[in-house]
């Protein structure tokens, strides 16, 4: 895709200037390149010439400048080094706001992207307020969601295994225990627990819970056949809330009690449905 968003990070660097020779003049910039650069004075002194108008730069100082513009910035000081950092944003909508395949296809489904429908929401709040007056932020604001746009639409699939990456390594770290919950990390992932199982579902063949069950009869199988823990402590460490629950998933999966697995493991296969 070669269409570029209205502006973008373009540069950002460190200098350190502590010869006279060191002069920028972005007048005679190219003006098909508009850019805004933001320098920042770490240490030492710089001086910023506007309109032949001198102002010096010390320690702590910003300067930001439109490029091309009526701007000199130099160094000018003998007594110690002129350190600073910069970046530059630059601007651009040649190509549109938009890229062309959006515009073609302007319809998507947001149901799996609840922190993009949460700026819109506060965006409308925002704008709908009476008396509404407008402010700075609220074009920053208004950018961030129009970048989520460009992100998401450009990288759904991305966005949506990533979430169900993230959650299988969350039931993988804590199957074996008791108090696990499947919503409230959802929740810290910042989607519900029905988008979260929709994903999961989508990546992996099954619901998170399904996967989950999985990983503790597997865990369970592996002590029955290898350790001599008894069948209540291996319902504990495999994160099953009681041995009775314990004992009735284990029979839904295998047809047989804990206990007859245990001495014949080999005649018994897991039930499709408790693959994972």
């Amino acid at each position: 895709m070669n269409w570029k968003p209205p502006f973008y990070l373009f540069f950002a660097g460190y200098g350190t200037a502590s010869d006279k020779s060191y002069r920028n003049d972005v007048s005679r910039d190219d003006p098909g390149n508009r850019r805004l650069l933001f320098t920042y004075t770490f240490s030492g002194k710089g001086t910023l010439y506007v309109k032949n108008k001198r102002m010096p730069v010390g320690k702590g100082d910003i300067f930001v400048i439109e490029r091309p513009g009526p701007y000199i910035y130099c160094y000018e000081d003998t007594e110690e080094p002129w350190v600073f950092e910069f970046l530059s944003i630059k601007f651009t909508n040649i190509d549109g706001l938009l890229p062309p395949e959006f515009l073609e296809n302007p319809i998507f489904n947001i149901d799996a992207h609840p922190d993009f429908l949460a700026q819109f929401n506060e965006l409308l709040k925002l704008r709908c307020t009476p008396d509404y007056k407008p402010e700075l932020i609220h074009s920053a604001k208004a950018y961030g969601f129009f970048l989520s746009y460009i992100t998401i639409r450009t990288n759904p699939k991305g966005i949506s295994s990533d979430v169900a990456a993230q959650l299988r390594e969350y039931l993988l770290s804590n199957f074996s225990r008791t108090d696990i919950s499947i919503a409230e990390y959802c929740q810290k992932l910042k989607y519900s627990h029905e988008t979260g199982t929709r994903l999961f579902t989508k990546t992996y063949g099954m619901p998170p819970i399904k996967y989950l069950l999985g990983l503790r009869l597997r865990e369970a199988c592996s002590l029955l056949e290898s350790s001599r823990l008894n069948i209540k402590e291996i319902s504990e460490n495999c994160g099953f809330s009681s041995q009775n629950y314990f004992s009735r998933i284990f029979h839904s999966a295998f047809a047989v009690t804990p206990g007859q697995y245990r001495k014949n493991p080999v005649l018994f296969m897991v039930k499709e449905e408790y693959m994972i």
